[in-house]
């Protein structure tokens, strides 16, 4: 029997979708068009060999040049081109850029768009440009359907466009490879918390910092921050100066991290922490996932989606100025055996977010489209 063929177009996010379209492979004829830049974290060499021994189609298109350059609009014009040869069912896709939406229109617009969208509002530390408003408002008119990544962003997406059809698909865990070092799965002399990911004003950093400090002069030294991620930012940098007061304590690494040094970071710690000031989805919250590391974190409803507190995490009251402080306090003093609990319950969680489960989603989404597609 022929498979459908459908399109999966990247620019950006690739962590979502190298967890899903290995699966997507084994149901469609799946091309997989890739448009990378510099500044992204996945190098040309991975999709190469991620795609290796699979039936995947690679359609890798590296620029290097700004998103808004009208190099850009070439580059789309290529893409369609390409697209348009394969005559696929369906394409998928989280690109809102501005050219991609205008030319599927004019090109494509007959071929069912289901357009994925991580932030249905922008987090409250980024003031987008004119040109990803405008883009973001022609996203809105073109797609088939709308696929979200948490429960919280579906919600809303349906509170502001109920006569948009809407799907929750969720994220799956983020495997990264097997780890070489032993895993930090028990509780010794010292508690190694991670924060993992690029260090921005709504993660709250400088949230973490003050408490993590108050604990330091209270006496409760038996706590290691270990800091991963891009930085980039001379305030930012400038913050964490002045806020870190007991440097050994800390392992900062403000740079960009190679995926493979992943595994091994994730090893290496026993808790991961997000301290966010407000959170739509989580890409490092998977990777804890995959890696069986519970976590600290604010009571937001991505959080709250994943994890139990108590049981697999440690969730606290995001309108409480203390609670974090009380929640690594509460670390501090936490006995082997409540962590093995956590551990191995976090072992268990992981089953409900496989890559196989989060891409029947995908799976179930698309063919409810083709069929009502097939049938007009």
């Amino acid at each position: 029997m022929k498979r459908e063929t459908i399109v999966y177009l990247n620019l950006g996010f690739f962590d979502t979708d190298v967890t899903v379209v290995k699966e997507l492979a084994k149901v469609y004829d799946l091309h997989w068009f890739v448009l990378r830049s510099p500044t992204e974290p996945y190098d040309v060499d991975f999709f190469k060999e991620f795609v290796k021994g699979t039936e995947i189609t690679l359609h890798l298109y590296p620029f290097n040049f700004r998103r808004r350059s009208l190099k850009m609009l070439c580059l789309f014009a290529d893409c369609f081109k390409e697209i348009r040869k394969i005559h696929p069912s369906l394409i998928y896709s989280c690109c809102q850029d501005l050219y991609f939406q205008g030319l599927y229109l004019l090109t494509c617009v007959r071929i069912p768009l289901v357009m994925g969208i991580h932030d249905v509002k922008n987090h409250s530390s980024v003031k987008p440009p004119l040109f990803l408003i405008i883009s973001q408002w022609i996203a809105l008119m073109t797609a088939r359907c709308y696929v979200l990544f948490s429960k919280n962003q579906h919600e809303l997406f349906k509170q502001l466009y109920p006569n948009k059809r809407s799907e929750l698909v969720g994220m799956s865990y983020k495997d990264f490879g097997r780890p070489s070092v032993q895993p930090c799965n028990t509780i010794k002399e010292e508690i190694k918390i991670l924060f993992f990911g690029t260090l921005q004003p709504y993660k709250g950093y400088d949230l973490l910092f003050d408490a993590f400090e108050r604990l330091i002069e209270e006496g409760m030294t038996n706590l290691r921050l270990s800091l991963y991620g891009r930085c980039g930012n001379q305030e930012i940098e400038r913050i964490c100066r002045e806020k870190i007061k007991h440097s050994e304590f800390y392992e900062m690494h403000l740079e960009f991290v190679d995926n493979r040094e992943i595994p091994d970071i994730f090893a290496s710690h026993h808790f991961a922490v997000f301290p966010y000031r407000d959170a739509t989805n989580s890409g490092p919250l998977m990777i804890a996932v995959n890696y069986g590391l519970p976590v600290i974190a604010p009571d937001h409803s991505c959080f709250k989606d994943v994890c139990t507190d108590g049981v697999n995490s440690l969730l606290y009251d995001n309108k409480e100025k203390e609670a974090l402080y009380e929640k690594l306090k509460y670390l501090s003093q936490i006995s082997y055996d409540e962590y093995m609990i956590m551990r191995t319950n976090c072992d268990i969680l992981k089953s409900t977010f496989s890559e196989a489960a989060i891409a029947q989603n995908y799976i179930n989404l698309f063919k409810a489209i083709t069929i009502k597609t097939d049938g007009k």
